[in-house]
């Protein structure tokens, strides 16, 4: 072995040292990226939770507002039937009146 194949065997271990120092560099790096999207994801997690809670909650109350909304129109039918009947029976106990007064005068 000669001195130029010391000096070609010491600049391929440089080189090989450097490309594993960038490797090393690049690899700590994506490291570090991961963790910061691994913190993104959880807190992308908290806030889909927090939401979907939220939605939850606004389409129960507006259920129960609907709920609500139905029942009320329902005794307004009701109300309405039920007056309706009132008024008849009205008339006919007027109208029972009037001919058993035409009836005994």
């Amino acid at each position: 072995m000669d001195a130029l194949d010391k000096k070609i065997i010491k600049e391929q271990i440089t080189i090989l040292n450097n490309k594993q120092q960038t490797l090393h560099h690049v690899m700590a790096n994506q490291l570090k990226i991961l963790n910061i999207i691994i913190a993104h994801i959880d807190k992308l997690e908290k806030v889909t939770g927090y939401n979907t809670q939220l939605l939850f909650n606004i389409t129960t109350r507006i259920n129960s507002k609907i709920a609500k909304q139905d029942l009320k129109k329902e005794m307004d039918e009701y109300f309405l039937t039920l007056n309706a009947i009132i008024t008849d029976i009205l008339q006919e106990i007027v109208l029972s009146n009037l001919t058993f007064d035409e009836k005994t005068s």
